[in-house]
């Protein structure tokens, strides 16, 4: 019942086709709705907060899964839910998806295109005192050391399962976790082409391509979208993103890329070339 790499098939038979990318004993859909109903009662960070910080098992409302194409070649991978993920279930599905599918259009992608998931399935949170309503309210944090080693193995599998030809890590802690790295300065990586690698089933790693995205919470705060901004570079990245996507396709399935269309395209050309 061993799901993934499928890649693997790719390397070694050259197939015409997406499909003959596909060697899998069991259907995706399948492997991530068991997936699902085996980490959606997940108590493992119980004693992830060694602090007075809640820990996510008791505070959570669900537990917030991937969800979109389940054969996808694009893996968008953010932080972790925030409040409104955690009361829907699904990712991306506040202000931070809104923020994203934007880039997603911009690019001729659609979110059914892609999967989504993030590096722990649950919302991680501090309590402070609501200055303005009096109280106590919750704030996102991002995830501890802790809490991303116990939602690694769901992370693994959900990869192992999309096999994606592109991961898009949004977010700092996201880069970190993936690449191994300890120095990252999101401004000189974000759409970088990289590479991470994903300890296999069989202990072999898994090489996949790799590229640093800003978090949709951090753009969606800043006001200036004029050229040069975060905003706009992030946006030359998305469409980048397709491009890099297309041919990765052509040398995989040996399909012939799509034409795609882009905004920009000057400053897309000049950084292609």
């Amino acid at each position: 019942s061993l799901v993934g790499p499928r890649r693997r098939a790719a390397r070694t038979s050259s197939p015409s086709s997406k499909q003959g990318r596909v060697w899998m004993e069991r259907d995706p859909n399948q492997h991530l709705e068991d997936l699902y109903f085996k980490w959606r009662n997940c108590r493992k960070c119980e004693n992830a907060c060694k602090d007075q910080t809640p820990n996510v098992c008791d505070g959570r409302t669900h537990i917030v899964f991937g969800t979109g194409n389940p054969s996808a070649d694009i893996l968008v991978i953010g932080i972790a839910p925030g409040e409104a993920e955690d009361k829907s279930g699904i990712p991306f599905s506040a202000e931070t998806g809104v923020v994203r599918d934007e880039f997603l259009r911009d690019a001729g992608l659609a979110r059914a295109e892609i999967y989504s998931h993030n590096l722990i399935a649950c919302r991680p949170y501090v309590e402070v005192t609501d200055q303005w309503r009096g109280g106590i309210k919750r704030e996102n944090r991002d995830p501890n050391a802790e809490e991303r080693r116990n939602c690694r193995a769901l992370l693994n599998e959900i990869i192992y399962t999309v096999d994606p030809l592109v991961i898009v890590g949004m977010g700092k802690p996201v880069v970190a976790e993936l690449t191994g790295l300890r120095s990252i300065t999101m401004t000189k990586m974000v759409g970088e082409v990289m590479q991470c690698t994903i300890p296999g089933r069989t202990g072999d790693p898994i090489p996949y391509t790799f590229i640093p995205m800003f978090n949709p919470a951090f753009l969606s705060r800043l006001p200036d979208r004029s050229e040069g901004s975060h905003w706009w570079k992030t946006r030359i990245a998305w469409q980048r993103l397709t491009y890099i996507t297309d041919h990765l396709r052509k040398a995989y399935y040996g399909e012939k890329p799509p034409t795609r269309p882009f905004k920009k395209e000057d400053v897309f050309t000049a950084e292609m070339k």
